[in-house]
């Protein structure tokens, strides 16, 4: 494969849904130090609520069961050779690696809030005395749920916890999690105008991710899971080039030592290709931009469109991937709509399942870029007739109106809106009530839309799990009280 390397990356907007560990804890830990003992510092944890079955979770996955499985168990055997004497809490021990294995194959893509109960019981198994690496990582860190520290302390002391962990036999897919996380970390606090870090370590974990990435390709795991991953690893770097590029000859040398004829490193290629470009452009308004900005923008967009419609040729096979990638290669184009929709097209022919691509001619659709409100809640409209609740296809519509509805929340008082958005909502409900994440969207919606029996309702069942990452404790007090005012 060849690649003339251009400078810097900038994130692709990304469909992933996390709930967040960050809002169980913030980190302690960060910039501190001293004598004092954990349950001196630490505040008291959050009543626990028994885990889930991870294997009944994972059996209502379409894809990649047995990526679950083989990480499950290289897991669990991992904990039983570094904790070979047996304690009162290797049950619970075993049950939130059963979780992680769930949560670095599919994260959690029913919003059913599970990085926070994977964090929670972390710091359970911590205070028990059970101090196995991985309960540091799942609750001090919370790198898996991609939040980080916002201190260089913080930031450093991430870093080498990371290397320590890549030391142990715990599965790939965990340590390229966590690699991934921490250069996330590093990155983003440099990017803090008031901070000044170094970034020394970068080059060691890039190397480290290329590590773990090859092992991925050796192991056999499908190409469509190789390309997610690769994808998320470019855009964890996305703010320094330096970086950008060596992840991305990392994953090229894997491919090279592991699978060579892989053509999902073309496509990452592309996708390498997108990154730069929207760097150069930047991520402010138009009129921001600067002249060199433009055209470094438009000329790495032509190279990711080149080796996309390349691959798209050769590896048909491929074409949720290709056609996921050419979406932002159209949006940042400005070409027409009718180029959106075949690529749109092509996506959800080859895959009915990809939500992600979904998302992405919603965001076309939105006003800052090429449509406008009724544009987008025609096609949310469209997607709440959907019967792929596996998918979350109805539930397109729901985040379709969340650009309108930050702007006026009134529009959920719309009958035409609401009779919609509430039959999608009590469907997808039914089939999975421990959606906590859209379980809370609907109750906040509710209150927007002045809906009261409803959101009284909704607030009800929630009781304490809310889903932070959208209510704040004083929002969550403020609405529910003012619900059951009403």
């Amino acid at each position: 494969m060849k690649r003339i390397l251009f400078l810097a990356g900038i994130v692709v907007v990304g469909t992933a849904l996390v709930c967040g560990a960050a809002f169980a804890y913030l980190n302690w830990f960060a910039g501190e130090s001293g004598s004092a003992s954990r349950a001196e510092v630490c505040p008291p944890p959050r009543k626990l609520k028994p885990l889930p079955d991870a294997d009944v979770l994972a059996a209502r996955m379409k894809h990649d069961q047995d990526i679950y499985q083989k990480v499950r168990d290289d897991a669990l055997a991992a904990y039983a050779k570094q904790s070979p004497v047996a304690r009162p809490s290797d049950d619970e021990a075993r049950a939130a690696l059963r979780l992680a294995a769930y949560l670095v194959v599919w994260d959690d893509f029913y919003g059913e809030c599970l990085w926070p109960q994977l964090s929670d019981h972390a710091d359970n198994l911590l205070r028990e005395g059970n101090h196995d690496s991985s309960w540091q990582v799942f609750y001090d860190d919370n790198l898996f749920a991609g939040s980080y520290s916002t201190t260089e302390a913080g930031a450093q002391k991430i870093t080498r916890e990371m290397i320590d962990y890549g030391a142990t036999e715990y599965p790939p897919l965990f340590k390229l999690a966590g690699y991934r996380a921490a250069m996330n970390n590093l990155i983003s606090v440099k990017a803090h105008p008031k901070l000044h870090i170094s970034l020394a370590a970068l080059p060691d974990l890039a190397a480290r991710v290329a590590a773990e990435y090859q092992h991925l390709i050796e192991a056999h795991f499908p190409d469509r899971f190789l390309y997610f991953q690769g994808s998320n690893l470019l855009k964890a770097v996305q703010d320094d080039d330096d970086t950008l590029k060596a992840v991305s000859e990392g994953m090229d040398r894997a491919f090279t030592a592991a699978d060579r004829d892989n053509p999902t490193a073309d496509i990452l290629d592309g996708e390498f290709y997108v990154d730069e470009a929207w760097c150069a452009r930047g991520g402010g308004y138009a009129d921001t931009v600067t002249s060199s900005g433009w055209q470094l923008f438009g000329e790495r967009l032509d190279a990711a469109e080149k080796i996309l419609t390349q691959s798209y040729a050769k590896a048909p096979q491929d074409t949720p991937m290709i056609a996921s990638a050419m979406m932002t290669v159209v949006l940042g184009k400005q070409e027409p709509r009718d180029q959106m929709e075949l690529w749109f097209q092509r996506g959800i022919q080859a895959d009915p399942d990809n939500f992600g691509i979904y998302m992405q001619k919603r965001w076309y659709l939105l006003p800052r870029w090429y449509g406008s409100d009724e544009d987008v809640a025609a096609f949310g409209l469209e997607c709440a007739t959907s019967d792929n609740w596996s998918a979350k296809i109805p539930l397109v519509l729901a985040e379709s109106m969340s650009d309108a509805g930050g702007r006026d929340p009134l529009v959920y008082a719309q009958p035409a809106i609401w009779g919609s958005l509430e039959k999608v909502y009590r469907g997808y409900l039914e089939r999975l009530p421990n959606s906590f994440h859209y379980r809370s969207l609907f109750a906040k919606n509710a209150v927007q839309g002045e809906h009261w029996d409803v959101a009284k309702e909704q607030f009800k069942i929630l009781g304490d799990d809310w889903d932070r990452a959208v209510f704040e404790d004083n929002e969550y007090a403020e609405m529910s009280a003012l619900a059951k005012a009403h």
